[in-house]
């Protein structure tokens, strides 16, 4: 690992661990299929690198009929190249039963890293299960560039609500969510209270319609429509386009109030 990631986490000394986890435990534990393991060959070195809960950070756990959050697992991941590492990501959130930080970065050129922060939740179906309720992921630039500091600046651990372990998740996947939001908006949006709330729902909100544009213009390049089909779309994707653009001015409203 060549990240010094606590320079940028400042999470307490008493949390920090170190211990490398083998794959063979991961494809066991999370009971894989054989193409998940084929996709996981790309993880190189995986290690726990901090464990947080009330005992080391003093920070309450979290239970509800929705969530029973005890600790929160930082885990730093070495991967061989950027190829399926959205597969792997899913693969790690699910195989852990607790909110989960993933530290990740590529044994290749190109100064790049990714953290994502997974919240679990209890399982309607299965008692005493967990299932992944929120997934937030965000690409970084070199961690030291200037460009990755608001970020860092929001995501480290003095800066994070400490009410309970819940509240801490969801802080940082707020602060995943606000920073990536400056690809569309060009800021770094900054609010508090019931402001922030809407915010946060509405940018949820831009990032699904996002994913339905995305996948309306990969089936519009599909060679096999019917003019009458691709058009249908493309009228469907610039509503779409159109709801998106909406929400970022509104968005761009709230900030400016």
């Amino acid at each position: 690992m060549t990240i010094a990631w606590n320079n940028y986490l400042e999470l307490p000394e008493t949390a920090l661990d170190g211990r490398r986890i083998p794959k063979t435990a991961i494809v066991a534990h999370a009971a894989l299929s054989k193409k998940q393991q084929k996709t996981l060959g790309n993880l190189r070195e995986l290690h726990s690198f901090a464990t947080l809960a009330k005992s080391n950070t003093g920070i309450p756990a979290h239970v509800d009929e929705d969530h029973d959050i005890q600790a929160v697992l930082y885990l730093s991941c070495l991967l061989n190249s950027w190829q399926r590492t959205n597969d792997i990501v899913t693969i790690l959130h699910r195989t852990f039963p607790n909110p989960t930080v993933l530290l990740i970065e590529v044994d290749e050129p190109g100064n790049r890293s990714m953290v994502s922060v997974g919240l679990k939740r209890k399982s309607l179906a299965e008692e005493s299960a967990v299932v992944l309720e929120r997934v937030e992921t965000i690409e970084l630039p070199r961690s030291s560039s200037e460009d990755a500091m608001p970020f860092w600046q929001t995501f480290r651990y003095p800066q994070l609500s400490q009410h309970d372990l819940l509240d801490f998740v969801t802080a940082m996947q707020d602060a995943v969510l606000f920073a990536d939001a400056r690809s569309f908006l060009g800021f770094i949006p900054q609010s508090d209270g019931i402001q922030r709330a809407v915010m946060r729902q509405e940018l949820l909100q831009f990032k699904r319609l996002d994913r339905e544009i995305v996948d309306l213009q990969s089936r519009r390049r599909n060679k096999d429509l019917s003019i009458g089909e691709s058009a249908e779309i493309r009228v469907l994707e610039a509503s779409k386009k159109e709801e998106a653009q909406i929400l970022v001015d509104h968005i761009k409203e709230l900030c400016h109030d």
